[in-house]
């Protein structure tokens, strides 16, 4: 063999080694084992389990003997029953040693029940999760809803799905060069409130009795929905995705009208409205929806949040304004035309604005315009 040849399988025998070491413990086990030897297979993984407190090794032998004894009946539910037992304490041990994501592989690529190759998949995600991995992490649980749609395990992949999206959207980091990590955050997040909080999702799971995260302890499970829909209200606002802001928004007043998020939520759609128009003489109704919505807020909150009453109030004068501004336009165009009715009704409703918005020039400037179009629209005497 050519130093060529013998370097190329040194290469690829290193990478099979590093991808078995990888994926944990190696034992020392034969090729396969007979029918005639399961009975003692299992009594000896029994051992490795109780005495030796060693699910690794239990498990890889009684997934070697269920690969390769070809049993049926009795002995193989004997062996079934034994290698679940084995492979829930060696589940246990990972996820309580904060085992490597790689560690999970021997389990998931097992033919376990399903309940155990569901939990095996989220205790690999909370790994990747744990290590910074959180697109991995997030790609795992969408990977086992799409082979396990059903599965009896939706508190913990829906509490882990949630924290990978929040962590994705509070960090402030890049990653290749040009990319935000916040940036991520809505893909995850959006997956997040399709598949799993929507609606009464969590009276259908049980929510209220679902463990708090690691991550988030002081987070009330309850609450995850409605922070995941603010929180993309938030991230689509900073991207200038306006209309998708609001829609978020909308949704968490729609599905969780309880929640104290709400008053937040309803202070920030009619924000949205105005920062989405670009200019006075189009879109009137966005702001006339923005000023309905700020005053029906300071009718349900005032007095109750004065940072956000604040800018409810500052939002209101400005949508006044903005109408304002709009009627003065149209008021213009009218008195060019010589259309004196037309000119005379959106200078008198702008007027009307303006004194409530307080914008002195605005007001004097439609008054002008009143007093033009009236003078214009005054019949001529008669001889």
């Amino acid at each position: 063999m050519t130093p060529k040849a013998l370097s190329c399988l040194a290469l690829t025998l290193g990478l099979l080694l590093g991808c078995r070491a990888s994926q944990g413990p190696s034992y020392s086990l034969p090729d396969s084992y007979g029918a005639d030897q399961v009975e003692r297979v299992i009594a000896a993984a029994q051992d490795d389990l109780h005495s030796a407190n060693n699910p690794g090794l239990a498990f890889a032998r009684l997934e070697l003997a269920w690969r390769t004894a070809g049993l049926k009946g009795d002995a193989r539910q004997s062996l079934d029953r034994a290698r679940s037992e084995a492979a829930e304490a060696l589940l246990e041990e990972l996820n309580r040693t904060q085992a490597p994501p790689a560690y999970y592989t021997r389990l998931i690529d097992a033919s376990l029940t399903r309940n155990l190759a569901v939990r095996a998949r989220i205790g690999k995600a909370r790994a990747q999760l744990h290590r910074g991995n959180r697109m991995r992490a997030y790609r795992t649980i969408k990977g086992m809803d799409s082979e396990y749609p059903f599965h009896a395990e939706r508190q913990a992949s829906g509490r882990l799905l949630f924290d990978t999206g929040m962590s994705l959207a509070l960090d402030e980091g890049h990653y290749g060069l040009f990319f935000r990590y916040k940036s991520l955050a809505p893909e995850v997040l959006e997956y997040f409130t399709s598949n799993y909080y929507s609606g009464d999702w969590e009276k259908q799971v049980g929510l209220a009795e679902s463990t708090p995260s690691s991550i988030w302890p002081d987070m009330d499970p309850k609450q995850c929905g409605p922070e995941a829909y603010s929180k993309l209200g938030e991230l689509y606002a900073d991207s200038r995705e306006f209309a998708l802001a609001i829609q978020r928004h909308e949704d968490l007043i729609i599905y969780y009208g309880n929640s104290p998020l709400v008053r937040a939520s309803r202070a920030a759609i009619p924000d949205l409205r105005l920062r989405s128009v670009q200019q006075a003489d189009h879109d009137r109704k966005p702001l006339e929806l923005a000023r309905e919505e700020l005053t029906a807020w300071l009718k349900d909150y005032q007095g109750r949040d004065e940072a956000t009453e604040l800018l409810v109030q500052q939002n209101l004068l400005h949508a006044l304004q903005q109408l304002a501004e709009h009627d003065r336009i149209v008021a213009r165009f009218y008195l060019t035309v010589k259309n004196a009715p037309g000119a005379e009704y959106h200078a008198r409703r702008g007027l009307e604005l303006a004194r409530e918005g307080g914008d002195a020039e605005q007001i004097q400037q439609l008054q002008a315009m009143l007093d033009k179009a009236l003078k214009n629209s005054t019949p001529v005497a008669q001889p």
